[in-house]
């Protein structure tokens, strides 16, 4: 049988539950409950958001493609009687009225980080573990052709945007 000698704080009575004890010092000490459980998505998005940085600054204001001058010459005349359809002309109409295409583009990334945040909510809600629905959004905010869909002049991040 040991005879143990614990130290009690003044006052304590027995009744009350013991106060909890320090728990080991670690790399995670002192690094906030959310961001811990959610490390692996935080870094995957930071690194998402440094590639779209970078897109931005390499390709200004934006990539234009062949369909890009469509739905921009779609821009001045909304006439639902055309061929090609309208969502994304009433998209572009006030981001060009507000900045040019250069805040398209930019509003196009804050989308697809959208998308990625999304993804992973949506693995999480589901029953994912936490690190295999970061996983499942790494595709959509560190891939270079999600980057180039988001630079381009083009409706194919809405179209993603409106799947997820």
């Amino acid at each position: 049988m040991s005879s143990e000698v614990v130290a009690r704080p003044a006052g304590y009575t027995g009744d009350e539950p013991p106060a909890p004890q320090p728990t080991a010092a670690g790399p995670a000490r002192g690094v906030p409950g959310p961001i811990r459980r959610n490390g692996l998505f935080l870094l995957v998005l930071v690194l998402g958001i440094a590639l779209r940085a970078l897109t931005q600054l390499a390709y200004q204001p934006a990539l234009l493609y062949v369909d890009s001058f469509r739905y921009l010459a779609r821009v001045q005349i909304l006439n639902p009687a055309q061929l090609d359809p309208l969502g994304y002309s009433v998209v572009l109409r006030p981001l060009l009225a507000i900045g040019g295409l250069g805040t398209v583009t930019l509003v196009q990334h804050v989308v697809g980080l959208l998308i990625g945040v999304l993804i992973y909510v949506l693995a999480c809600r589901y029953g994912a573990r936490r690190w295999l629905a970061g996983l499942a959004a790494a595709p959509i905010l560190l891939d270079g052709y999600q980057l180039q869909i988001e630079q381009n002049i083009m409706a194919d991040v809405w179209m993603e945007l409106f799947l997820v």
